[in-house]
């Protein structure tokens, strides 16, 4: 198999919490929840419920967006 010019080899499969991660085989999607009141950006969220409602609405919007 050779590599797209703009897109290289995908690296080998690897064993994450008992499943197989394929690299390049479907689309992930990643969220981060700034937790830290140590933030550079300010935007740090400190109550853990407020985490979980903040962690909450980024699914939601993500399932919208899949429509």
């Amino acid at each position: 198999m050779t590599a797209h010019p703009l897109r290289p080899l995908a690296p080998a499969p690897m064993r994450i919490g008992g499943r197989t991660f394929t690299w390049g085989a479907r689309t992930r999607v990643v969220g981060i929840v700034n937790a830290t009141p140590d933030s550079f950006s300010g935007d740090g969220v400190l109550d853990p419920q407020a985490a979980a409602m903040q962690a909450r609405r980024m699914v939601q919007e993500y399932l919208a967006a899949e429509g």
